[in-house]
């Protein structure tokens, strides 16, 4: 990769992780984001689902602006619960990021509705926009 190649790579990065901090107005913590060619890996921590539906519906929007940019594997832990989302048109960076189902607890509980009213789509509705895509 070249210097070149690189510069534009952490640019992306880092501007999709000051997007999902704005659009978040903070509530993430433990945010790491991964750029894979062109493929990104988000994994956060959260104390609410709703946040979860802002950063979401922040990455949907900052990847739309960004046509080289598509979300493969979106982690969030909310009070101990895991909720994975994966987008099957990104197979290969979900992959390199080192994929292992194996590895995953067996106890996967389903989330819950947040109780906020909000407009955002909801975690399914952009995992199945990502999965159509």
């Amino acid at each position: 990769m070249s210097f070149d190649e690189w510069n534009v790579r952490n640019d992306l990065q880092n501007s999709l992780r000051d997007a999902i901090e704005q659009g978040t107005y903070g509530r993430l913590s433990n945010l790491r984001i991964e750029v894979i060619d062109e493929a990104v890996v988000v994994e956060a921590c959260s104390a609410t689902y709703y946040a979860v539906q802002l950063a979401l519906a922040t990455i949907n929007a900052f990847t739309v602006g960004a046509p080289r940019m598509t979300p493969a594997k979106l982690t969030f832990h909310v009070n101990g619960h895991e909720l994975v989302l994966r987008n099957p048109n990104a197979k290969q960076a979900g992959r390199a990021a080192g994929d292992d189902e194996q590895r995953r607890s067996s106890d996967r509980s389903t989330p819950s509705k947040p109780r906020h009213a909000t407009r955002l789509p909801s975690a399914r509705q952009l995992h199945a926009h990502w999965q159509s895509s």
